[in-house]
């Protein structure tokens, strides 16, 4: 069964991934020394997959199974037309990927709007090298450092030693700062508009949408991968629902992201999709 389950694996991942990423395996094959080894995606270019992480994971979610494609079709072309209007204004779409781990989801977003400017927003020093390493290619601004609703300091608790599962704990002693979403924007030239924000961040959701929470009306899509389920009776994701509801943001679900779609704003008017 572990033959058969893997042997599946690699077939679709040369099926949606390309033929050339089944070449991963040859280095590992070769020196068998853990080091990080370089793939190829198909349509997307290079990028590097860590020995021990849960980088191979990571990339098959977002690329193979195109992990940020918005479900609904409508809402779909909605957001497309709504990068293109902004475009034919003279300005320049930012997104915001918070919590970018390897860098491949910022990578998904700038092949998917290619003229976007994309901020990856990473705490951990290990992932946001690899992030930067992962996107290169493409321009992608990495910054090494947490996202929260204020500035300030946070300290790295690591979940079970996994790459994907870095936690941020606010506090004076912390080695990482804290960067805001308006921040962000405001450090880009003028020309740039909030687009898209992409949330992934174990938890600290609650922090993030605790207060001034304006920015949340300027987006055209909210990407949150929720955590309550690590947090039990903490409601870690209350402030971020009661922040969608006032905001009307539609709500869909994509895999394990919330995706909310604000239909009315920032985007030429018209009419919602019919039911």
């Amino acid at each position: 069964m572990y033959l058969l389950y893997h042997l599946r694996e690699n077939v679709r991942d040369a099926r949606h991934l390309g033929p050339r990423f089944l070449l991963r395996h040859l280095p590992r094959l070769r020196r068998g020394d853990g080091a990080p080894v370089r793939v190829s995606v198909s349509g997307v270019g290079r990028l590097i997959l860590r020995q021990n992480s849960q980088d191979l994971g990571v990339v098959r979610e977002i690329f193979r199974e195109d992990g940020y494609r918005i479900p609904s079709p409508p809402h779909d072309r909605h957001v497309d037309e709504v990068y293109r209007s902004l475009l034919a204004q003279g300005r320049r779409p930012v997104i915001i990927d918070a919590g970018a781990n390897n860098g491949a989801s910022a990578a998904w977003f700038a092949v998917r709007y290619p003229r976007a400017l994309i901020v990856a927003v990473e705490p951990d020093p290990g992932n946001a090298q690899a992030a930067r390493a992962n996107t290169a290619q493409f321009g992608v601004l990495v910054v090494e450092a947490a996202i929260g609703c204020r500035s300030g300091r946070v300290r790295l608790v690591h979940g079970e030693g996994s790459s994907d599962a870095v936690q941020t704990v606010r506090g004076d002693e912390g080695g990482v700062r804290v960067v805001t979403v308006p921040e962000i924007v405001a450090e880009q030239p003028p020309e740039c508009t909030l687009f898209i924000v992409k949330v992934d961040i174990e938890g600290f959701e609650s922090d993030l949408f605790a207060q001034d929470t304006g920015w949340v009306g300027d987006t055209s899509v909210l990407y949150i991968e929720p955590h309550d389920y690590l947090f039990p009776g903490r409601s870690v994701t209350r402030g971020m629902q009661a922040v969608a509801a006032e905001h009307h943001l539609e709500l869909l679900v994509a895999r394990e992201n919330l995706v909310y779609v604000n239909w009315a704003g920032s985007a030429p008017a018209k009419e919602r999709p019919s039911s």
